[in-house]
């Protein structure tokens, strides 16, 4: 339970980082341009260097602008600290699957201290964010025994993550 205590404030520990992602205006812009229309664009809506775009994005750029809008950047720390601790929550339920808890509680903390200091480099509220989560879920459920709701979870996961 100490194990789970740790992860969580350790993630929640991340919403005190400063808000520095020079890509965080285009995110916010494009959840308001998807909130303004109502719908995803089918066209880069800042610049027109390739005809072929997607905004795969769209979902995460949605909560990202619903945060901005309720507080504005402190609401956008405050989602990247809860999305963290839920993320670093699973990788240590991954870290405990697959070493177990009883085995060596050294080697568990090793690699889930390993694990999250890299994600940590990576980590800033922008739409990779969700995807982490969501790929992590995704493992989390994979390496378990199987079940009848796997396939339905899975596919819901890969719904909402593209």
């Amino acid at each position: 339970m100490l194990l789970y205590l740790f992860a969580i404030i350790q993630g929640l520990h991340l919403w005190t980082s400063a808000v520095l992602d020079p890509d965080l205006g285009w995110q916010l812009f494009g959840g308001a341009w998807l909130l303004d229309h109502g719908a995803v664009p089918n066209y880069d809506p800042i610049n027109s260097l390739s005809p072929f775009w997607h905004n795969y994005h769209w979902l995460a750029q949605l909560l990202l602008i619903f945060a901005f809008e309720s507080g504005g950047y402190l609401y956008l720390k405050i989602l990247l600290g809860l999305v963290a601790a839920y993320l670093f929550k699973v990788i240590l339920d991954i870290c405990v699957i697959k070493i177990g808890r009883k085995k060596s509680i050294l080697l568990l903390l090793l690699f889930f201290l390993g694990s999250t200091l890299l994600i940590s480099f990576v980590t800033s509220i922008r739409p990779q964010i969700f995807s982490l989560l969501i790929i992590a879920l995704v493992l989390r459920r994979l390496i378990q025994p199987g079940t009848p709701w796997e396939i339905p979870y899975i596919l819901f996961l890969t719904v909402i993550g593209t």
